[in-house]
């Protein structure tokens, strides 16, 4: 899901960048923003190529013209737009996030410096907690649920700590090992060809994705060309110039994030919030030889006024864009609401979980309403077609969770009848109802999954006739 949401932000953020581009007036100061607002809120949902931003800005002593005063204003008002963007989303974070999951970065960071992934990372901090999960080397999605599982306990913080540390000594000791990590990222980006060849999905035609990597050496090469031209670059070719800035911005900023956001680790994915800017460049590529070509043999002049179809374009873009926002921030004060966590900072789901491991004496039945989280799955007999939240009862069996610890609760899901229902919550935790509870909004737990630890928590009520086989 963030990958959609961060291609989408970042779609509207490269139309309002590149409008800017094209426009003169006042009006380019306020899409060029508007276009690193977006590009911001991208990078948020699907953080990887931050460096990126800083790029973009100092563009803009290039991208606008005027005395050196205007420009730095130009840097002062991009990097005030681009800090509201992440204040924005640190407040949504904390508003709905009750439990502090620490970022990934260390664990990619872990894996550059020592040739490996962040699976080796997540691993390392827990040897040093020496909290060595059992692993099944074979089943790769098991043992990165397991590792998964133990990251989240609660001495995941005192893990990742020591990680980072032991990062950052390593660092300061072999600095190399950082500059060899770098480039290995490097070399693994060329020889996958990441921007255009995903790992995990159906790749177009070999020789497509070849082309564009190729279109794509040709777009810096004229990017550079365009440039250093500077002064001599006749009129018509100045919008080229000033998208070149982007270009070099993208490629810069994706390739300095690559000890941060290393392709190996998620492949095409990872780049998800800056993609269709790099994207600019196979297609500046071919845009700026035939225009060239072109202008070799007769005089073209370059359309630059906006018409209504453009203005409607852009006008889409932000709207989407602004939306999007819109409604993020506002689900998180609205709909997410203020008692999502409790005034001790646990998640009601992770209390409802220590009560139930607590015994029968702790908890009798639990209001779902009061847990404020949930996704409904309501089983269907198998004559009703899956519409979600509906699912019929045989598309349910066959998608039921089966990696790790899930895998022990599967014969127990395939006994559950039409009319119950699976409430899925934080933390794992999975909740079976039976018909009488999904229609009161509370679960009964059963006895026999009280007063111990279940893991994964899964938990059935105490009315569906199942066998316990967990």
């Amino acid at each position: 899901m963030t990958e959609q949401l961060a291609v989408l932000y970042s779609l509207c953020a490269v139309a309002l960048l590149v409008e800017s581009i094209a426009r003169q007036g006042k009006a380019k100061a306020w899409l060029y923003c508007g276009g690193l607002f977006f590009l911001t809120q991208a990078l948020n949902a699907r953080p990887a190529a931050y460096v990126t931003l800083p790029f973009l800005i100092l563009a803009t002593l290039q991208v606008f013209h005027g005395s050196l005063k205007a420009r730095a204003g130009m840097v002062v008002l991009s990097t005030v737009v681009v800090t509201i963007s992440l204040l924005l989303h640190s407040i949504t974070y904390y508003k709905t996030v009750a439990s502090r999951t620490p970022s990934n970065v260390w664990y990619t960071m872990y894996g550059v410096l020592n040739d490996g992934t962040w699976l080796d990372g997540l691993k390392r901090s827990q040897e040093l907690l020496q909290n060595k999960p059992s692993l099944a080397p074979s089943d790769r999605q098991g043992m990165i649920f397991q590792l998964s599982i133990a990251a989240l306990q609660s001495d995941r913080v005192q893990g990742f700590q020591l990680l980072r540390e032991e990062c950052l000594a390593e660092m300061r000791r072999h600095p190399g090992k950082l500059v060899s990590g770098w480039w290995r990222a490097v070399l693994f980006l060329w020889s996958k060809n990441t921007p255009f060849r995903a790992s995990y999905a159906e790749n177009p035609s070999v020789w497509f994705t070849e082309f564009a990597r190729w279109c794509t050496v040709l777009g810096v090469a004229l990017s550079l060309f365009f440039l250093l031209k500077g002064k001599n670059l006749a009129p018509k070719f100045k919008p080229y110039q000033g998208l070149s800035w982007l270009n070099l911005a993208a490629l810069l900023g994706i390739v300095a994030s690559l000890p941060f956001a290393p392709p190996w680790d998620a492949g095409t994915r990872i780049f998800a919030a800056t993609l269709p800017l790099f994207f600019l460049l196979p297609a500046s590529g071919l845009g700026g030889l035939s225009l060239l070509i072109v202008n070799r043999f007769h005089k073209v002049t370059l359309g630059l006024n906006a018409n209504s179809r453009q203005n409607i374009a852009i006008g889409s873009a932000a709207v989407i864009g602004g939306t999007l926002s819109l409604v993020i921030i506002a689900g998180s004060w609205c709909l997410v609401g203020t008692g999502s966590a409790a005034k001790n900072g646990s998640h009601p789901v992770r209390l409802m979980i220590d009560e139930l491991t607590g015994g029968p004496a702790l908890v009798s039945s639990v209001n779902l309403r009061s847990l404020r989280a949930g996704y409904h799955l309501r089983l269907a007999d198998d004559t009703h077609p899956t519409w979600l939240p509906n699912i019929s009862r045989k598309d349910f069996v066959q998608n039921v969770p089966r990696v790790g610890g899930y895998l022990t609760f599967a014969q127990a899901f395939n006994q559950l009848p039409a009319g119950s229902e699976v409430v899925v919550l934080p933390y794992w935790a999975l909740l079976a109802l039976d018909k009488e509870d999904a229609q009161a909004h509370t679960f009964t737990p059963r006895p026999e999954q009280m007063g111990h630890v279940i893991w994964p928590p899964v938990y059935f009520s105490k009315r569906l006739s199942i066998q316990n086989h967990y």
